[in-house]
């Protein structure tokens, strides 16, 4: 009887092994390959044919890198798809309730389907919004930017302790950026001014500093729209910065290139194992390490076709991933370890629970639990799933230019230049390119 029942509570527990492993390293460094040597094809395959291996509890992760590996080869209708995918399903795995994950709290995260962290289902939206205005489509760009909004906040309300990352800066200065270039300069206003405010928190948590352009869109709308106040804090803040009349470039267009550089940190496992009398106590904490870095920022070079109108200007730091990362997982270990201790102690009144109802022996139900807690020391595992094929971080450019025909082309740190093309400029109206240096 003894024995039988420890041998079924083990190869119950032992089935939940396989969940914990879904896509491993192997499948990430066989994409960077392909990624890195620019073989698109390849590398869709490869996520097509791994589907299976991200398991049914990992299904998030299959979208988020579908999504990611489609933007970065140019199927911008592809890769919206896939993260519209991904935003319903992370929609639904939000409004599961706890109760209905009960019976998976005493084997670990592994057992739930993995819903994202905050920052990450943040992403999807601002991927998607990028995805959108490669297709110069630019109002559903704006939703994108609107949905982030509302998620942010929702994802806010529900903690006691609010996180750090609770506006996206970058985001929200892409937002401005498309209002403006739809005419819509009060609504352009108000989204230059609360990514100022979320540039601040950056710079403070994240070192990321605020955008010098951000500062001059700042004042140069603050003067047009007659908000004489704040141009005049503008100023005293903002001391020494020269900023056009708006007046002035509206003959002109605007360039703007995003880069996505590098890769976001990725999570691994610490496991704290504590020797009782009863057997070790297992806990196990997920963190985040820091990937590889990529090119770092660039300088956007656009030459008019007649040589006449040249522009150089360096890209700036507009979102540190790699930080959010790290920091939005630091705020919210507090919940992490409560979570963790809570499963572990419920898991020794199980135990104890277990060897009790199996033999009244004293001796015997000691072993058991001894042999329940050295069994927890292989089963519980921190949930180490996230996102990536993220960037680590999001650089801007922006150019102001006469009206044209312009070569564009970004020359990179490490001395290589990457053509993106001939671009047709129009007066008032702004044009979106894409530069990707996160594998290469």
């Amino acid at each position: 009887m003894f024995y039988r029942s420890l041998q079924k509570w083990l190869i119950i527990a032992v089935a939940f092994l396989p969940v914990a492993c879904g896509v491993g390293g192997k499948h990430y460094v066989k994409l960077e390959q392909y990624m890195a040597s620019g073989q698109c094809g390849p590398a869709l395959e490869d996520i097509s044919a791994s589907r299976s291996q991200y398991g049914r509890n990992s299904k998030l992760l299959y979208h988020f890198d579908k999504g990611m590996v489609n933007l970065l080869c140019g199927r911008f209708v592809e890769s919206a798809e896939a993260l519209q995918n991904a935003e319903r399903l992370a929609e639904e795995l939000w409004t599961i309730s706890i109760s209905k994950e009960a019976s998976t709290f005493l084997i670990n995260e592994y057992a739930q389907a993995y819903g994202g962290e905050d920052f990450e289902k943040a992403m999807i939206n601002v991927v998607s919004a990028v995805d959108y205005l490669l297709m110069e489509k630019p109002d559903d760009a704006l939703v994108e930017c609107r949905r982030l909004d509302e998620k942010l906040q929702l994802y806010n309300d529900k903690y006691t302790k609010k996180n750090v990352y609770k506006e996206d800066a970058f985001g929200r200065y892409l937002s401005g950026i498309i209002y403006e270039s739809r005419g819509l300069l009060n609504d352009a206003y108000i989204d230059y001014r609360k990514a100022y405010e979320a540039y601040l928190d950056y710079k403070k948590y994240y070192e990321t500093p605020v955008p010098a352009p951000l500062k001059k869109d700042l004042m140069r709308l603050a003067r047009r729209l007659g908000f004489d106040d704040d141009l005049r804090q503008y100023r005293k803040s903002f001391r020494g910065l020269s900023v056009p009349l708006h007046k002035d470039i509206k003959s002109k267009g605007r360039l703007v290139l995003i880069q996505f550089d590098g890769l976001s940190p990725r999570k691994v496992q610490d496991k704290v194992v504590i020797a009782t009398k009863t057997g070790p106590i297992t806990l196990a904490f997920p963190r985040f390490v820091t990937s590889r870095s990529g090119a770092g920022g660039a300088s956007l070079v656009a030459v008019s076709s007649d040589s006449r109108h040249n522009f150089s200007g360096e890209t700036f730091l507009a979102e540190d991933i790699q930080k959010i990362a790290l920091k939005n997982l630091d705020d919210r270990k507090s919940r992490v370890v409560a979570k963790t201790i809570a499963r572990a102690v419920t898991k020794q009144a199980a135990f104890y629970g277990l060897s009790k109802a199996v033999t009244g022996d004293r001796r015997g139900q000691k072993a058991l639990r001894q042999a329940l807690n050295i069994a927890n020391v292989f089963i519980e595992q921190a949930d180490t799933r996230s996102w990536r094929t993220l960037p680590g971080r999001v650089y801007l450019s922006m150019a102001l230019v006469d009206p044209g025909s312009y070569k564009v082309s970004a020359d990179l740190k490490d001395g290589r230049t990457v053509q993106l093309g001939q671009v047709e400029v129009s007066a008032g109206r702004t044009k979106f390119l894409f530069l990707d240096t996160m594998y290469k």
